[in-house]
């Protein structure tokens, strides 16, 4: 499972579509073919596009972060965030500094990207060699 899987599954509780192609049967004893998510069973009709978060952008971070509020984990979050600033500031007027680092306020999508695997890190997501868990 990749960290942005993860995410999806386990933080912010949505399914991460994979798609298979069945078989059925209609009423009339026609037989078709539908395409369903292979852990939902959400059924995909016509053209369709699935496409998952990319977790790079403003976003997608600010919906991980509500998730974990929502949860009632931020406290511990933000302890963690704390943790892993590089330099903590000892003044309060320079937390600023912080604020805006993990909030993204001057990120670019490499930095969503960067935040929202270190939140799938806190959570418990572990990579493995493969990028599988």
């Amino acid at each position: 499972m990749t960290w942005q899987q993860y995410l999806t599954e386990k933080v912010l509780k949505k399914c991460w579509h994979e798609i298979q192609t069945v078989t059925k049967q209609d009423k009339d004893g026609e037989i078709y073919t539908q395409d369903i998510c292979l852990h939902c069973n959400r059924e995909f009709r016509g053209n369709y596009l699935l496409s998952h978060r990319t977790f790079t952008n403003i976003q997608d971070l600010h919906d991980v972060y509500s998730a974990v509020e929502r949860d009632g984990k931020w406290a511990e979050l933000h302890e963690h965030l704390i943790d892993l600033w590089p330099d903590l500031p000892e003044e309060i007027e320079k937390w600023g500094a912080f604020s805006l680092w993990y909030q993204c306020l001057n990120g670019k999508p490499r930095d969503f990207e960067a935040r929202c695997q270190m939140v799938a890190e806190w959570h418990g997501w572990k990579e493995e060699s493969d990028g599988q868990v």
